[in-house]
């Protein structure tokens, strides 16, 4: 089955700065146990996103439903979503 993987910039209450949405590559279809995928995204932060620090949120789906919920390595669900990192804007 094929996913997708978003990945956002979020400010306070989950507002998105930034994001972006797409299948990966190689298409989840093809993956198989054991390997490892790199998938790298571009987010660009908008001119009109304030000075702050943001929290920068990766998870997959398929296409037309929800989120896939993420498993801690002690086997309970954690979350639909991961935050890696913040991220710091500054003005110009």
């Amino acid at each position: 089955r094929d996913y997708r993987i978003f990945a956002h910039v979020l400010g306070s209450e989950n507002q998105v700065w930034a994001n972006t949405d797409s299948p990966p590559s190689p298409p989840t279809s093809q993956w198989q146990p054991g390997l490892v995928v790199q998938d790298i995204r571009t987010l660009t932060i908008g001119q009109t996103t304030p000075p702050d620090f943001y929290d920068i949120e990766v998870g997959m789906y398929p296409p037309g439903e929800g989120r896939l919920p993420v498993i801690a390595e002690d086997g309970h669900w954690y979350d639909n979503r991961i935050l890696l990192s913040k991220v710091r804007v500054v003005a110009e």
